[in-house]
């Protein structure tokens, strides 16, 4: 190996190094309490949150992580009734109608998934007023979100990155498909 090619080699492992150190490490963030566990860029703050709904006030738990310009969110809340399999559909079919009716947004596209048993929902939508919902973000934002109804427990796993700006794919892969219902 000649010396040019050693010190190029050297020079790409200095720069790749300090932008990982810059970048933050990922590590897997678990809530016993809400049985899950997903990648996040850092230790999540837990922010509460009262929630009105036709079945009374219920407590959203919003796990928040930013990280540049993204910001990684998983939501959690029980269910005070059980959900009946003839109202999954119906349950999981307004979460779109309601991230509209919050933030002011766009939902363009809505499509049924699951985790194993799980049903669920991938979200996206686009120009959201965030700052309704939590104050520390101002301005639109773009949303890719999945939804899953898994032991009487709504969770909601999103990316947030402000509208017009890009999305960062990879980060995205590793946050959505790292996330476990326990």
């Amino acid at each position: 190996m000649n010396l040019f090619k050693l010190i190029v080699i050297v020079v790409c492992l200095i720069v790749g190094f300090n932008f990982y150190q810059k970048q933050g490490k990922w590590k897997e963030f678990t809530s016993e309490e809400w049985a899950f566990s997903v990648m996040m860029p850092g230790t999540p703050s837990d922010v509460i949150r009262k929630q009105p709904t036709v079945i009374g006030n219920i407590d959203i738990h919003n796990f928040i992580r930013q990280k540049g310009n993204a910001v990684y969110m998983v939501s959690v809340n029980s269910f005070p009734i059980v959900v009946s399999a003839q109202k999954i559909d119906y349950v999981l079919g307004g979460v779109g109608g309601d991230i509209e009716k919050l933030t002011n947004g766009k939902v363009w596209s809505q499509t049924p998934i699951a985790l194993g048993d799980f049903p669920g929902r991938d979200v996206k939508a686009r120009d959201l007023e965030i700052g309704k919902l939590l104050t520390a973000l101002t301005g639109k934002y773009y949303m890719n979100m999945r939804v899953y109804l898994a032991n009487s427990k709504l969770y909601q796993i999103m990316m947030l990155t402000p509208s017009g700006s890009t999305f960062p794919e990879k980060e995205g892969v590793l946050f959505f498909d790292s996330f476990k219902v326990r």
